[in-house]
């Protein structure tokens, strides 16, 4: 039996080898690191957890900026995010609802961009459809105070064996007043030549012959041109007659 006041007496380690040499005691690692212990509580707080609460909550709360800051949001809570992953950082509620937040706010403002996108879209075709119509009414009018003139003129030739100097003539022999000018704003052009007289608008587009309305006294009809004619490009027009 050994004695515990023998001083001489060597107090062998359970491990210990018959020579005497001790093994080294092994110590626990330090917090934090690698095969440690890991105590959340002494973890960091994620990066950016103010801000990706801020922009998440506002993307939520300003629905029309959703689109703008809750993409934002997630790309600042994005480096947050891999520290809680990789474990150098501790899971937080405040960068969490910051996250879903701005999950929440980016759908919103991308649903409410796509509704304003529709939006316009639908204007503009109920746009150049109204326009559209507008155009062709005008055409329309155009068309029949075209023909109430030169049936004035046609009159006054009947009677007097030839045409009118003027368009006033014409108005104070058939004691009618006719249009002066079209539905563009522009004169009605009256012409008379070689036995014959012409009366035309110039269209919505002054200048250019691709959509004029002009009556044709050899024949007795309007004469329309269609076509679309530019700058620096050839008119492809060509003359309808009106079986009026």
């Amino acid at each position: 039996m050994s004695d515990p006041w023998n001083k001489d007496e060597i107090r062998q380690h359970p491990g210990a080898k018959p020579n005497g040499i001790q093994p080294p005691i092994a110590y626990p690692p330090p917090y934090g690191h690698e095969g440690g212990y890991r105590a959340g509580a002494l973890l960091p707080e994620p990066s950016n957890k103010v801000a990706v609460f801020v922009l998440g909550l506002l993307s939520v709360m300003t629905i029309h900026l959703g689109a703008i800051l809750g993409p934002i949001a997630l790309v600042l809570s994005a480096k947050g995010r891999r520290e809680i992953r990789e474990g150098r950082a501790q899971k937080d509620g405040l960068h969490t609802a910051g996250f879903v937040l701005a999950i929440i706010g980016t759908c919103i403002g991308a649903f409410l961009v796509l509704m304003i996108v529709f939006a316009f879209v639908i204007a503009g075709v109920a746009a150049t459809h109204i326009s559209g119509s507008f155009h062709d009414s005008k055409y329309d009018r155009a068309s029949a105070e075209v023909r109430q003139i030169a049936n004035g003129v046609e009159a006054y030739h009947a009677q007097q064996g030839y045409y009118p100097e003027t368009l006033k003539d014409a108005e104070i022999f058939a004691n009618a007043r006719f249009a002066s000018t079209d539905p563009w704003g522009r004169a009605y052009g009256y012409t008379v030549k070689d036995g014959s007289f012409e009366v035309r608008s110039q269209g919505r587009k002054a200048g250019i012959s691709g959509d004029d309305i002009s009556y044709d006294s050899k024949h007795g009809r309007l004469v329309y041109a269609h076509g679309d004619c530019g700058f620096q490009s050839d008119c492809a027009a060509h003359a309808e007659w009106d079986d009026e």
